[in-house]
């Protein structure tokens, strides 16, 4: 991000940018300081925007104390995914599932989340716009079901690398 900065204007974007990968990294002091900068910039609508890191945001705010915000805006956010969900397809759809799974996760509603990673699965559209490491997710890594279907995906990634591999060596595919 900061060389990123050299060559193009991004000071918001890249603040939020930051922001969210501190987040992710727990690392709350550092995440604090540009949620600020995001603030003091105007960008705060787009944070609060039910756009592809409300997840993040919400885990920001549970994770400082900030709990009645958080239970807003994962509130708001299953709300939003679970009717668009209705009207999207591919990478969106893939997005929606994954945010409702994290959102009903942090939420502690296990059954819920596993119900949309499941989906999520099956549709080969894994981890966009956050991971399964995602850090709302902790809840659930001790459970099973969880644990099955990160390895099914993790066994899925591995089958598409060997065959991209295969495609390789065999002149098909030139990366």
């Amino acid at each position: 991000l900061d060389s990123i900065q050299n060559f193009t204007p991004c000071e918001g974007s890249c603040d939020l940018m930051r922001f969210y990968y501190y987040t992710s990294k727990r690392d709350f002091k550092k995440a604090e300081i540009y949620y600020k900068k995001v603030l003091d910039i105007g960008s705060a609508q787009r944070m609060w925007k039910l756009d592809y890191y409300s997840v993040n945001f919400n885990y920001f705010l549970k994770e400082t104390g900030r709990n009645n915000e958080a239970l807003k805006g994962l509130n708001s956010s299953i709300k939003y995914f679970e009717t668009d969900i209705l009207k999207v397809h591919g990478v969106d759809l893939a997005r929606d599932r994954l945010q409702l799974a994290a959102s009903y996760a942090m939420l502690g509603e296990n059954k819920k989340a596993l119900k949309y990673l499941s989906l999520l699965e099956k549709s080969g559209l894994f981890e966009y716009p956050i991971t399964l490491k995602f850090p709302g997710f902790d809840n659930l890594r001790n459970d099973p079901e969880f644990k099955a279907i990160v390895k099914r995906i993790e066994d899925q990634r591995a089958a598409i690398r060997e065959k991209v591999r295969e495609m390789e060596q065999n002149g098909e595919l030139h990366l």
